[in-house]
């Protein structure tokens, strides 16, 4: 079989579902720990220390194809990728849901997710728009963060960067969904 590293074992899985994390950890199993021991005391090793658990960002891997990277799987190691984290665009947008956020350093700000969210609805509230940010110091855990989109629009306003488990909330504006409504009606009505 020869020697299976960290990009085989992808490629062999068919690639990254869409939903993947951009790290893999690989968990190395007893029969590799005593086999890379035995290389280790014989000077055969890659250089890899020993390490029972290790994480390589597989974007940089891909891309650079750095060989010491590309991680020496011995049979009973495990190698798993953890799914990416998640961003939530809810409210007045045209598609709310969770947003994938692919790597932690990812620059993905308030702009960019109401965009990938298909943008907002007639009726947002842009003045109002709220970001929950997960806070262990908060009374509920969380920390509200108001925005004003008009302003960042503007660039009077910083295009705040979001973060694993945020959410971006965007309220719907009252009167303005309820002249809509009436609207609408009175436009069926006519015809």
């Amino acid at each position: 079989y020869g020697t299976t590293r960290l990009l085989d074992v992808v490629a062999a899985a068919g690639g990254l579902r869409p939903e993947a994390g951009n790290t893999a950890v690989k968990e190395r199993g007893p029969a590799g720990l005593k086999a890379e021991a035995e290389e280790n005391a014989s000077g055969e090793a890659s250089g890899q220390k020993l390490d029972r658990t290790t994480s390589v960002n597989l974007r940089q891997l891909m891309q650079s194809g750095d060989e010491e990277n590309n991680l020496l799987l011995y049979p009973g190691d495990r190698v798993s990728v953890p799914p990416a984290e998640l961003v939530y665009v809810l409210g007045a947008v045209m598609h709310p849901g969770g947003y994938t956020l692919k790597d932690p350093q990812e620059n993905m700000t308030t702009m960019k997710a109401l965009a990938i969210a298909g943008g907002l609805s007639d009726t947002a509230k842009k003045s109002k728009v709220r970001l929950f940010r997960m806070d262990a110091s908060a009374p509920n855990g969380r920390k509200e963060i108001p925005l004003n989109l008009d302003e960042i629009i503007k660039g009077k306003a910083p295009d705040e960067k979001l973060q694993s488990d945020d959410i971006l909330f965007v309220p719907e504006s009252g009167p303005l969904k309820a002249f809509r409504r009436a609207l609408s009606t009175g436009l069926s009505m006519g015809t």
